[in-house]
């Protein structure tokens, strides 16, 4: 199961086709959309695979008797280079499949972003509120 983190670094475009799927877009560019869409979740389930492997690695750190806040820091700093990596990955993602459209299906998904506060990841998003 996702946490709130991992949706945000799939962004609105990756989660089904999103704002992106409601434009009219020709078959071209549905391909070629398609195509990124499936190897970022591709890249994304592999980054999540370790993320998980790493959190159990955490699981077994934590019940152990003696606990290294040394150690413990280190794979949590593993698990934030993963999301890092997973949010820089969806972001080149989103910026190649919006380079696909013409620049009037660009100005319709930024018209639909801000009726929808935009990214989950960006102001106004799901942890920014009202905050624009």
């Amino acid at each position: 199961m996702m946490d709130d983190d991992m949706m945000g670094m799939m962004g609105g475009m990756m989660h089904g086709s999103g704002p992106i799927g409601m434009l009219d877009l020709t078959d071209d560019q549905r391909a070629k959309i398609n195509k990124i869409q499936d190897e970022q979740r591709k890249k994304n389930w592999d980054a999540m695979g370790k993320i998980m492997d790493e959190q159990s690695k955490l699981r077994d750190l934590y019940a152990a008797d003696k606990r290294d806040p040394k150690i413990i820091g280190a794979v949590y700093g593993t698990i934030f280079n993963l999301k890092r990596q997973m949010i820089e990955a969806t972001i080149d993602a989103q910026n190649r499949m919006e380079a696909l459209l013409t620049d009037q299906q660009r100005q319709e998904l930024k018209q639909s972003r801000r009726g929808t506060g935009g990214s989950r990841m960006g102001p106004g998003g799901a942890r920014g509120g009202m905050m624009r």
